[in-house]
């Protein structure tokens, strides 16, 4: 006997034990009345509009908050047009048409500043390397101290001067060796602004400068969000 008339003849047991009654339901009462677990597998997984009722039946239940991965854009697109508008604003929604992601967030300073140097000598800054670098770490440092590292995180510092930068190291902890590497290299200050513009040209498809997406698990469980619905378009995403 193969595994599915196997499953099928202990479900058909159980359900005889506790006395289901059979009957035919549609797809949205069927999803808006099921508790507990569910796995949908084999062909129905790849029903697509099956799948797409079932998310839109968790995220406009808003009963408790769902989170949703997937790596089908057209997923998530159906999820923004088709979601209830009473519940639009309890779900956040992120992939690369909404330009909101955050690039560099969840990498570590030394994969950024390994990126940067790469950047760097790509634009033709790589006779600066050595300042530039110093000089991008204790930007780094600084960050670090108060958000995730992230590329937004990175610009909206450096949209200060330096001067003003050095005096908020040292009111976050940082040691005076991180302030002094910012006030005494003026010119790779320059340089590394130059370097961040250059960067969100290149990501400018899927981020715009200023936009915070929220898309992280922190931010939003923090926020109170119903739902979230994430493409996902690598495996260390």
């Amino acid at each position: 006997m193969n595994n599915k008339n196997m499953i099928i003849r202990e479900c058909e047991h159980m359900n005889k034990t506790r006395q289901v009654k059979y009957g035919q339901v549609s797809c949205n009462e069927f999803f808006n009345t099921i508790q507990g677990d569910l796995l949908i597998s084999g062909k129905m997984a790849r029903n697509c509009n099956l799948m797409d009722t079932l998310v839109y039946s968790y995220f406009n239940k808003n009963d408790f908050p769902t989170i949703m991965f997937t790596s089908n854009a057209l997923t998530i697109e159906r999820l923004q047009n088709n979601i209830s508008a009473s519940c639009k604003k309890d779900v956040i929604t992120s992939y690369s048409d909404n330009r909101n992601y955050m690039p560099f967030y969840g990498m570590n300073s030394q994969q950024i500043i390994k990126f940067i140097s790469v950047v760097a000598d790509k634009i033709g800054y790589s006779g600066l390397m050595g300042k530039v670098m110093i000089y991008a770490t204790a930007i780094l440092n600084i960050v670090q101290t108060q958000y995730p590292l992230s590329l937004p995180a990175i610009t909206k510092l450096i949209e200060e001067d330096d001067e003003f930068i050095s005096s908020f190291a040292l009111q976050v902890g940082v040691s005076n060796v991180v302030a002094d590497n910012i006030r005494g290299n003026h010119e790779a200050g320059i340089v590394f602004r130059r370097i961040c513009e250059y960067l969100e040209s290149v990501f400018s498809h899927i981020y715009k400068s200023g936009c915070d997406s929220n898309y992280s698990l922190q931010s939003g469980i923090r926020s109170n969000i119903g739902g979230m619905g994430m493409y996902v378009c690598s495996p260390n995403q």
